[in-house]
């Protein structure tokens, strides 16, 4: 991920942005200057879908898979792990 897509990936976290939120933001700016790839939404989407349960869409799918082939620990083990990786990205 290049820097341009790091700043606004922390920018989404650090102002509280929902998914609905990252998914509408137009990748370019009034002057037709790119604000960002769409690597950034994608990072944006998995820091979405691992940071807590899911109960719906590809995120519950993803996650119902980890808990039948691992278990509930390695599902908490990978909730951890992406909240650390978040709480980085906010300082």
């Amino acid at each position: 991920m290049n820097m341009k897509d790091t700043l606004q990936v922390s920018h989404w976290l650090r102002s509280g942005a929902t998914w609905n939120d990252v998914m509408q933001a137009s990748r370019y700016g009034l002057v037709e200057n790119e604000r960002f790839t769409e690597r950034a939404r994608e990072v944006y989407t998995w820091l979405w879908t691992w940071s807590a349960p899911r109960f719906h869409g590809r995120a519950n799918d993803l996650q119902d898979a980890i808990y039948a082939q691992h278990g509930m620990k390695a599902l908490q083990r990978r909730y951890a792990r992406v909240n650390r990786i978040i709480a980085k990205l906010c300082k």
